[in-house]
């Protein structure tokens, strides 16, 4: 104990009185290299080199011989290891008036054994990962990298000086299994990958379940839905606005199945899709767009557009709409027989006036029904090749011109069920003079009758 205390004394007037105390202190070495120079007896993870014990006779920093530092551990189990009761366990912060001055939680990678050596990385060298475990009671188990969740760096090509292409990767474990599954990518590209290791597209989502992508916004106003977003810019700078020009596509959605040799053919050629395409230049107050449906054939690779709205609302199914609010190329039908329902209600009109059937039973005589067959190679609509029957537009423009009209490409066109009232009232036209006739001759066979009687 005497012995103990002297030495202590002297180290401490050593410190105090000699030229070192204000140069360098050894310990364990009377040859210090550095301001305090401490000389190990060991050099393994588990003898220590220096250690700080505080009021409560706890050791709450220690430095061991093979050069970790705990704080709060006193067996630190990495270069740094830190262990609190509190919330809080590191903080970087950094005082600085400089926007590009944030504080920094750096991992670097080098490939030599010596870290005072530089040695480059290697492609698919892991460059650095941040692991969350957590202790099951016997400790933290498994691997850092394949039991945990974590987010890892890849190094994707032989590092240089001016060449470091990187990717990063997401895991997480699922519940039940100790073993951690890759969940999202992010490509040197700017990729993201959710489900898959290689995007083929700036967000790639691969599932095998039902719902792949799903958008979801809590509000109580009626106009706050939640949004899926194509948006169109003709600037190859994605921080640059270019303004969109007319036929430009807006954004398409497309559907595609795997051949059993990957996804084949051209994205918008090749798939069912849903596209939009710009109808004018764009400017901040004009805006015109139309809308594309399109399908693929059976026996065919090829999409096809099978209905089209357009810039003012015209819906053409199998056509792109010219002219009327609905247009369809061939034929149409419905589950019910009849025509189709619109409203005729007397309080929705007005100037309402009876037709006179004699006047109707006039104009239909000059009406000409026909027989025909189409021969139309101009307007690009798919014809009937069977004979049909009907009239002639030019003939009932003759008759009736406010119920033919011309369309966008110069053609006349007409409904042929807005004929029906002219009918009706030509018909009880032609049932009054029917009801004349026969009352006139029932009339002269009356009198027939009587004069045959007064022969007699």
């Amino acid at each position: 104990m005497i012995k103990k205390s002297t030495s202590q004394l002297f180290v401490l007037s050593t410190m105090l009185f000699s030229n070192s105390a204000y140069s360098q202190v050894g310990i364990n070495t009377d040859k210090p290299q550095a301001t305090l120079d401490i000389q190990s007896l060991g050099n393994s993870a588990t003898t220590k080199s220096m250690r700080i014990i505080n009021s409560n006779n706890t050791e709450t920093v220690t430095i061991t011989d093979q050069g970790r530092i705990g704080i709060g551990k006193i067996v630190p189990e990495g270069q740094l290891h830190i262990s609190t009761l509190g919330p809080i366990g590191i903080i970087s912060e950094r005082a600085s008036r400089n926007s590009t001055s944030p504080p920094y939680v750096s991992l670097r990678r080098n490939r030599s054994n010596d870290p005072n050596l530089n040695q480059a990385v290697l492609m698919n060298d892991v460059l650095g990962a941040v692991t969350f475990s957590g202790n099951t009671g016997s400790g933290y188990a498994g691997n850092l990298l394949s039991s945990n969740a974590s987010i890892q760096a890849t190094a994707m090509q032989n590092f240089t000086p001016t060449e470091q292409g990187s990717s990063m990767q997401f895991y997480t474990v699922p519940i039940g299994a100790s073993v951690n599954n890759l969940r999202m990518t992010i490509t040197d590209q700017g990729r993201v990958g959710i489900g898959t290791t290689t995007p083929s597209g700036q967000l790639h989502v691969f599932t095998t379940g039902p719902n792949g992508i799903i958008t979801e916004r809590a509000s109580t106003s009626l106009n706050n839905p939640p949004y899926l977003t194509l948006r169109r810019s003709r600037s190859a700078n994605p921080n640059m606005n270019g303004a969109v020009q007319v036929n430009d596509l807006l954004g398409v959605i497309t559907f595609s199945g795997n051949t059993g040799n990957d996804y084949d053919g051209n994205l918008l050629s090749s798939n069912a899709s849903i596209q939009v395409t710009a109808m004018q230049n764009f400017t901040p107050t004009e805006q015109g767009s139309s809308m594309q449906f399109n399908t693929v054939s059976v026996g065919s690779a090829i999409s096809e557009s099978r209905m089209t709205i357009s810039h003012d609302g015209l819906i053409g199914i199998g056509r792109t709409p010219a002219t009327n609010r609905l247009e369809i190329n061939g034929e149409a039908s419905k589950t019910t027989a009849g025509a189709f329902i619109a409203n005729s209600d007397a309080r929705l009109k007005k100037d309402v006036k009876l037709i006179s059937g004699d006047e109707a039973l006039n104009k239909l005589t000059k009406l000409e029904g026909v027989t025909y067959y189409w021969n139309d190679d101009k307007t690009g609509m798919e014809r009937p090749k069977e004979k049909q029957i009907g009239f002639i537009a030019q003939n009932i423009q003759k008759v009736f011109p406010e119920k033919v009209t011309t369309d966008k490409q110069g053609y006349l066109q007409t409904a042929y069920g807005d004929y029906d009232a002219i009918f009706v009232e030509s018909i009880k036209a032609l049932h009054d003079k029917i009801l004349k006739l026969t009352a006139r001759l029932e009339n002269v066979e009356q009198e027939n009758t009587f004069l045959k009687n007064m022969k007699k």
